[in-house]
């Protein structure tokens, strides 16, 4: 018992100190060691756990994790765009300490989905005014999102550990966003 209040005790202290550096690294715009101090306030506030009086601290980071993330965003939506890998890993690397998977894989998916819905509004025209009638334009949309998947797969193997999930991501999204465009279409 005394051990577990000795280990709140330095939690806590760890805590305190930890969020008093945190403006002086916004200064700096040191975002890597910025989300690595973040993560470890969030890893030792979970370790104590529930304490009424740590409540705060939680806001505090919460709003720090946001304002980060508010930081990064613009970084991380460029550097999908143009594909470029270096900067994503290490926006990936300040999301991971954040705790934010999500919102890294709903920014790729927003990022990235142009690409699928620019080759769909190309089938919808082809298909609608083209001389090789829906049979021929659905074979050439299917050529080219599979190609545009597999460069996607391609970049993502290179960036994310998980990449899978990306890419399954962005295929669902786009699915679902012209599921209904698409019946329309073939009509």
């Amino acid at each position: 018992r005394m051990d577990e209040c000795a280990e709140v005790l330095t939690e806590a202290d760890s805590v305190a100190k930890t969020l008093g550096q945190i403006e002086s690294l916004f200064q700096v715009d040191d975002v890597r060691s910025l989300a690595a101090r973040l993560g470890s306030i969030r890893r030792s506030l979970e370790r104590v756990g529930g304490i009424s009086e740590f409540d705060q601290s939680l806001r505090t980071l919460e709003d720090h994790e946001a304002r980060l993330e508010k930081r990064v965003g613009s970084k991380l939506v460029q550097s999908l765009e143009s594909l470029d890998a270096p900067a994503t890993r290490l926006c990936l690397e300040i999301y991971e300490n954040l705790n934010r998977r999500d919102v890294l894989v709903a920014r790729y998916v927003q990022a990235r989905s142009q690409v699928l819905h620019g080759l769909y509004k190309s089938f919808a025209l082809s298909a609608t005014e083209g001389a090789g009638g829906v049979s021929a334009a659905l074979s050439e949309f299917e050529e080219a999102v599979m190609a545009a998947l597999a460069t996607e797969a391609e970049w993502c193997a290179d960036v994310f550990p998980d990449w899978t999930v990306f890419v399954s991501a962005l295929f669902v999204d786009f699915a679902e966003g012209v599921r209904g465009q698409f019946d329309r279409t073939l009509e």
